[in-house]
């Protein structure tokens, strides 16, 4: 189905899609992305590498990622297919993140990041 809907869209002149792994992240995808036509939201499951490679063969000009953090996390790992039974979660980081910040030396944790010391507030 992720085929036949990379080609709805591009059949319906979208110039990029949106690949959401679920419907939540779709919903959510969708308000941020509102100017965008239906049809460029792709619900792509645990499917990445595929999805992706059929997006670029597909010829979009953009593609979008819609996902929850463990996804994310697992993509940016190449995992090509990311659901929980099939890649484990990597629990290293679990760990790195709950030690004390070296940089503060104290001991306490980082102050949250806000945008005017992380990053900027662009849409997409």
């Amino acid at each position: 189905t992720v085929r036949v809907s990379l080609s709805v869209a591009a059949s319906a002149g979208c110039r990029q899609v949106v690949l959401a792994t679920g419907g939540k992240s779709e919903k959510l995808a969708g308000r941020i992305l509102s100017e965008l036509p239906p049809e460029s939201f792709v619900q792509i499951a645990d499917f990445f590498d595929f999805s992706v490679r059929e997006a670029s063969r597909k010829g979009f000009r953009g593609i979008i990622h819609s996902a929850f953090f463990g996804k994310v996390v697992k993509m940016a790992q190449g995992h090509p297919y990311t659901h929980a039974h099939t890649v484990l979660w990597p629990m290293r980081l679990d760990a790195e993140a709950s030690q004390p910040d070296s940089a503060t030396k104290s001991g306490r944790p980082t102050p949250p990041a806000t945008p005017s010391n992380c990053c900027s507030n662009k849409r997409l």
